[in-house]
């Protein structure tokens, strides 16, 4: 199995928001449709000043899990160009498509925009998706 790597992206252009209550509820579809992903954090409801792990669900436009893919992950508050504080990055692979991001920390409350680029075989792509901070 190809290694999972995890770095901070900064900067992918455009992208449809998701709108969510705390985490998208169901898959989301990456911006140009090769993969769908669903986030949940360990950690109900997401909450400022904790350092808190999730699962990353990821799989092809057809459903299948994707394993081996390579994520890069970033959180932000857009309207005052805030990042997360800690440096989120996938430590395992868990089969079945599904990725373990440690570190994530929110230090604030409000909505923030969590963004996953994708690499897979041929294929690279992102996803975006809001995620409401109490």
């Amino acid at each position: 199995m190809r290694g999972v790597v995890l770095a901070v992206a900064l900067a992918m252009a455009g992208a449809a928001w998701a709108q969510t209550a705390g985490l998208a509820p169901g898959p989301v579809a990456s911006v140009g449709g090769h993969f769908r992903v669903i986030a949940q954090s360990a950690v109900q409801p997401v909450v400022i000043n904790k350092i808190h792990s999730w699962t990353l669900t990821l799989t092809d436009a057809a459903g299948a899990p994707v394993d081996g893919a390579s994520l890069a992950i970033d959180a932000s508050v857009p309207i005052i160009e805030r990042v997360t504080p800690t440096a989120p990055r996938v430590t395992r692979a868990l089969g079945e498509g599904r990725y373990l991001v440690e570190g994530m920390k929110f230090d604030m409350a409000g909505r923030w925009r969590l963004q996953i680029a994708i690499r897979s075989g041929n294929d690279s792509d992102h996803v975006v998706m809001n995620v409401d901070v109490k």
